[in-house]
Formats: structure tokens, sequence, C-alpha cells
């Protein structure tokens, strides 16, 4: 394959044999499980869901790709019911029913894998560069409409350019003009954090609406899923579905959520199902009665890029900090003896630096989630890092005010976004002090005169 990437037959190669490995599992293993005496138990192995890419849906005008139910009610695929209904091969520049598939999805033949609900929601390309994308489509393309905001696409822009990231945040938004060709991560961070700056410009129903979807994906993308937080993305993804036609029928032809990204019409479904596996795992990771293999597994498929596959060391949250660039104080009137200061340093090789008040990059190191005292986690900018022995070293940590998080009404409940909030540094300073390991997590920010708007990252694993 050398630097290309692998063609539809060497996929299809590689994928009969996942199949036929799974099947074999279907038939049954022998393991010893712990405590069991040495006393080997047989096991089948059943592939029940899988995140995979949506399959590509062709670019003929209007088409889409549909799904049906046989007279067992099995869901089928309408081009694959076309392609089996094919006696003679398709002559040229005729049309093709099945619009270019070539055989029927070979995951079909393990016995649990149901084509819509085992496909569980990829919610980048279903939601983020989908149904986010087409709604900046309809928002920046046409002309004569109250949501028509093509004019305000340089101030919205603005906003979008000053907001600050961590380091460690890959793939940062470009300028929204060129939103057509924005990766699936760029559409992420404008719906997760930026959502608010098309509020001035957005009819209120609109703007209400877009929340809907946003609040949605942020909880969604929670690194802890619980019970009632599910059904609030349910209802958050219903009523979202059911307004979009009601908000934008009458000049596009678009008829429900699931018409306007490519995939089966099983997305709120699918998502929930999603959801509903990611919770389970999480909640078996308290069991103290789970294999520890299962445990690590479990561990490798929520760690972060940068630990892609943790050892069993890891599991015991091994921790490392280095000191880097010390902080300048020739100029400064005050004095210290035996400790050295330090503005920046690296906590498991994750960078923090001091807040600049006159940097005009997009970066920033400095804004953080901490735990102190009693306090669930507070928030404040780093302002300094005190050392006076090789293990003896504090943080000093300029805290903020936090004033108000966004929220918004539905079903006369009201749904509070807690990843994203508004706060003022403390004036006068308060400064605490903290160890390294109390750090929760860095934020994005965006400074308004005095007042900054953080952006938490629903989790640190960059993955959906």
């Amino acid at each position: 394959m050398g630097n290309s990437k692998p063609k539809k037959a060497e996929f299809q190669k590689f994928i009969s044999e996942w199949v036929y490995e799974l099947k074999q599992l279907e038939l049954g293993f022998y393991i010893c499980p712990p405590n069991y005496n040495e006393t080997f138990v047989k096991v089948h192995a059943f592939l029940m869901a899988a995140a995979l890419d949506k399959k590509s849906v062709p670019k003929g005008k209007g088409s889409t790709r549909l799904f049906i139910r046989d007279k067992e009610n099995n869901i089928k695929d309408r081009n694959i019911l076309n392609l089996s209904r094919r006696k003679l091969p398709l002559k040229t520049n005729a049309v093709d029913l099945a619009c270019g598939q070539r055989g029927s999805y070979i995951l079909r033949e393990l016995t649990y894998f149901d084509l819509g609900q085992s496909l569980t929601s990829d919610s980048l390309h279903n939601v983020y560069s989908g149904t986010f994308k087409r709604l900046l489509e309809i928002w920046f393309t046409t002309a004569s409409k109250s949501y028509s905001i093509k004019k305000s696409l340089n101030l919205i822009e603005a906003k979008l350019d000053s907001m600050r990231y961590p380091t460690t945040t890959y793939h940062l938004p470009s300028q929204l003009r060129h939103f057509q060709t924005f990766k699936e991560k760029e559409f992420r961070l404008v719906l997760l954090f930026s959502y608010q700056y098309f509020q001035p410009f957005l009819p209120a129903r609109c703007y209400q609406h877009l929340k809907l979807l946003a609040f949605a994906m942020a909880l969604s993308e929670s690194s802890v899923i619980f019970d009632d937080t599910i059904d609030t993305i349910r209802d958050l993804l219903d009523e979202f579905d059911r307004s979009f036609s009601s908000l934008y029928l009458a000049s596009i032809h678009i008829r429900s959520i699931t018409q306007s990204i490519n995939g089966p019409n099983l997305i709120i479904s699918e998502l929930i199902n999603n959801l509903n596996i990611v919770q389970s795992a999480t909640n078996e990771l308290n069991n103290i009665n789970l294999n520890r293999s299962l445990k690590l597994y479990v561990f490798r498929i929520f760690s972060t890029k940068r630990q892609a596959l943790p050892s069993e060391k890891s599991l015991d949250e091994n921790f490392s900090i280095r000191f880097a660039r010390k902080l300048d104080l020739q100029n400064s009137s005050i004095t210290f003896k035996n400790v050295t200061i330090y503005q920046t340093f690296c906590k498991n090789h994750i960078q923090f630096s001091t807040y600049d008040l006159l940097s005009t990059t997009k970066n920033s190191d400095s804004c953080l989630l901490f735990k102190h005292q009693q306090q669930q986690f507070s928030c404040g900018s780093f302002f300094a890092i005190i050392r006076e022995s090789v293990d003896d070293y504090r943080l000093i940590i300029h805290t903020v005010d936090i004033t108000n998080h966004d929220s918004l009404k539905l079903k006369n409940k009201q749904i509070m976004n807690p990843f994203i909030f508004w706060g003022k540094l403390t004036n006068p300073h308060r400064l605490v002090t903290i160890h390294a390991q109390d750090i929760i997590t860095k934020l994005a920010y965006n400074k308004i005169g005095d007042v900054f708007q953080f952006f938490r990252y629903p989790n640190i694993v960059e993955s959906t």
C-alpha cells in the first residue's frame, strides 16, 4: 500500500479476516477465570456494537441511503435489495438502482450484529461535519431569509479568532470563512465552545435550536454519564429534530436531522445506545471484582492520545513533573533566597505556563481547574511555581470568581451546560498555593474586557 490509503479490495480482505475470527469466538473458547481453582469454562463472545465511519453515500443529486425491513422484520438495505434483483450486468450509462453497491455488508454474517443499532453513532461525521456543517451552510449561503447571516460572518469570525486554546488541543479551528473545508474536529470545537457567538445575529428561535444541539453534544461527550444525563440528551435531541423542519423547511428541502447527515434513519437511538455502552464500561471500572486485564482494556479505550496503550503500571496513577522555564526577575525589586521560581512546567508531559496578558497567540496553558480545600473544583490562572528542593514545590494560582454557567429551559426543566462558564480574576488578588497533583484540567478561554469566558473540554480523550 505504501504511502496511499488501502483500497476497497484491501480493506475487504482485512475485514473478512476479522469477521472470520469473530465467528470463531462465537463458536466458543475456554478460559480460566480468577478464583476458579484452575478450572476452565467455555464462553462465547459476540460482537454487539462497533464504532465505525458510516458507509459513504453516492454524490448523485438527491440520493440518500435508505434502510427498510423485510418480512422477518430484519433491517435491509434498499440498495442491496436492488442489487440482488439484478439479473444482467449493468449497461453503460444505465441508472444504477444499487447506487454503486457491490454486495452485502460483511458484518451481517455475525449472529447479533444489527445493521442499525450495532453501528454506534459516529458523531464526528454525523453531527459535527454533518448536521452542524449543514446549519452553517444554511446560515451563510442563503439570502433574504431571517436566518441568513452571511453579512455577519466577519463579526462572528472575529469572536472565534479571539479564543485561546491549550497547546494540547488538536487541530485548532481555521477562520470561519473557510468552514466548507473544515475538518471534523474543527466543527467540533466551534459547536461545543463557540455556539454563543451566533446569538447576536441569529433569530432567537434559531439560536435556541442551535443550543439544543450544542448542549446535547457537550453532555454526550462527558467523561462520566449518568442515567438522568442520558434522558436529558434524548430530550434535547428529540426537540432539535422536531423543530428542525419548522425552522428551515420553508426554503430548503430538509425534513429532519436524519436527512441532513450521511447515515441511516437511526441517529438518536444510535447515539443513546453508544452512551449506554460508555456508561456501562465506566461503571464497571469501580467494580473491585472486575478482571484486571479487562480493566486495563477499558482504560486503553478511554486513554488519552499521548498514552494510547497504558501498561499495568499506568493503572497506579504514575505522576511526574518537570520544571522548564524560570521566571525572569531581573527587573523586579523582589528577591528570593534558597528558592527558584518557574513560569513553565510539565505535569505528566502536559505543559502549563503563566498567564501572559500581552500574548496574541491562539494558545495558552495558563487557565485551569483545580482542587482546593473542600471545594469540588476551583478555577484560576497559573501565576508561578516556587521550588525549594527537588520534591518541595508549590503552584501559585490567581483565583477566579465564577459568576454563572450557560443554561437553557426545556419542558419546564432548567438544563445547565457544565462546560461553559464566566468569571473574573479576583481583585484585589486572591492567591492560593496548590500541589501539581491538585490540577484537574486546562481550560480554553476568551477574554472580553475584564470578564473571562471559560471552556472546559467534556473529556480529555479527544475521541467521540
